[in-house]
């Protein structure tokens, strides 16, 4: 048995329609819908059987011998009508209870080999609908229904005698129904084959063909191997356009932008927007709105991409670059220079200094009168001068040693005090 499919997406496999059969009985009324029939990209609109006056119930006429009146395990209302030998077909039924979905398999035949088995795992069904028809319902029987929810699982099988097979769900046409995906398994491909109640070979108790059926008369070979989604319409090859915008393309990690795709558009109606935000092929999220609110939470260059969607699933991309980055912050920097000032006053006297004497030139006495006693009273005069200078002189070289390193505006200090000094010495001398 194939896997379980829960899919719309469109297989490459191509199937081709049918020629135009028979619709039904006699005063079967073909009404339009907006459902269709979806495998391998083709797209079948199926339109239903009945008016709305009938139920389901009446329509497929399932019958068997325990019931009044009594039949052969089969269809005896106007489905009959549209039975097939080894065919397996899909239809709808607008009954008074709604829109139903239909499955029937095979003929009418007493011949040899004329039995038959299909699995069929169906989902997407709505909730508030319920199986109406099991074909077949009596204690004992062959098949096996596994209902319930949104998902069934059905096993038919059948042998020769008049019989065939099939099921009814009523419940389609409600607002906002999901898609339903059938997957079939037949012949070699369902468990139950062969059977062992069959007459014949195996291989004469096989399904030939499976076919969407519409009350219009046009009936769609289906691709046995192959899953089947019932959706709405309509069937539109067009794609749409599709167009995205930002709020804003620069924006920092956190922050928030609104992407926008309301400029896309259809010539039907667009049924939703898939959204791959970070372009790594995941979609994230699907909305109905055209618009979408996220964040960025680490800097780099990103290109979300939309991908637009309209009730045809046919498809449109549009993207959009985004710039995350980080706030820069921007410092300004002050360089102040300073100038050191000496604030340092001596109080005290160095010791050096202590020690130091003060020599005092003594004027030489002469034995003359007159000039003698000017000149050495000017030679005396002299030497003290010349003696002065050469201490202001070294005490200036000392001071300039002691204080080397001094800020220069505090040395030119000292060198106006020493030439004081000097100046002062002259005073005294001269005195």
């Amino acid at each position: 048995m194939s896997a379980l499919v829960v899919s719309s997406i469109a297989l490459p496999f191509a199937a081709t329609p049918a020629t135009a059969q028979q619709s039904g009985t006699p005063g079967a009324e073909a009404n339009g819908t907006d459902i269709v029939v979806r495998q391998n990209g083709q797209c079948y609109p199926i339109s239903a059987f009945g008016n709305g006056s009938r139920s389901i119930e009446d329509f497929y006429g399932y019958r068997n011998p325990s019931m009044e009146p009594s039949g052969w395990y089969r269809a005896y209302g106007e489905l009959q009508g549209l039975l097939r030998e080894d065919t397996s077909q899909v239809l709808l039924y607008n009954g008074s209870e709604g829109l139903s979905l239909v499955f029937v398999h095979d003929g009418v035949s007493n011949t040899s080999g004329s039995g038959g088995t299909v699995v069929m795992n169906v989902s997407g069904l709505p909730a508030e609908g319920n199986w109406s028809v099991q074909d077949d319902d009596y204690r004992g029987q062959d098949d096996v229904f596994e209902v319930g929810g949104s998902r069934a699982h059905v096993e038919w099988v059948w042998n020769e005698g008049n019989r065939s097979d099939g099921a009814a769900f009523v419940g389609l046409g409600r607002e906002n129904r999901e898609e339903i995906t059938v997957d079939p398994a037949f012949n070699e491909q369902s468990p139950r084959y062969p059977f062992e109640k069959w007459e014949g070979s195996p291989e004469s108790n096989e399904i030939d063909s499976w076919v969407a059926r519409s009350a219009n008369g046009t009936s769609y070979e289906l691709a046995m191997d192959e899953s089947i989604t019932i959706t709405r319409g309509p069937c539109d090859g067009e794609a749409p356009s599709a167009a995205l915008t930002a709020s804003t393309t620069a924006l920092t990690p956190g922050a928030e932008v609104t992407l926008n795709a309301s400029g896309s558009t259809d010539n039907d109606a667009i049924s939703a927007y898939r959204w791959d935000l970070d372009s790594d092929g995941t979609i994230e999220t699907e909305t109905n709105d055209s618009t979408l609110a996220t964040t960025y939470d680490s800097s780099g260059a990103y290109d979300p991409r939309v991908t637009v969607v309209d009730r045809a699933n046919n498809t449109a991309n549009a993207s959009v670059s985004l710039q995350v980055e980080a706030e820069t912050t921007t410092t300004t920097s002050t360089t102040t220079t300073a100038t050191a000032t000496s604030e340092d006053t001596a109080t005290g006297t160095d010791s050096s200094d202590t020690d130091r004497t003060t020599e005092t030139a003594a004027p030489t006495s002469g034995s003359g009168s007159g000039e003698d006693g000017g000149d050495a009273g000017g030679s005396g005069v002299s030497g003290g001068v010349d003696a002065a200078i050469e201490r202001a002189s070294a005490l200036a070289d000392r001071a300039s040693g002691e204080l080397n390193g001094m800020e220069r505006g505090n040395l030119i200090g000292l060198a106006v005090l020493g030439v004081a000094l000097v100046a002062i010495g002259l005073v005294v001398l001269r005195r």
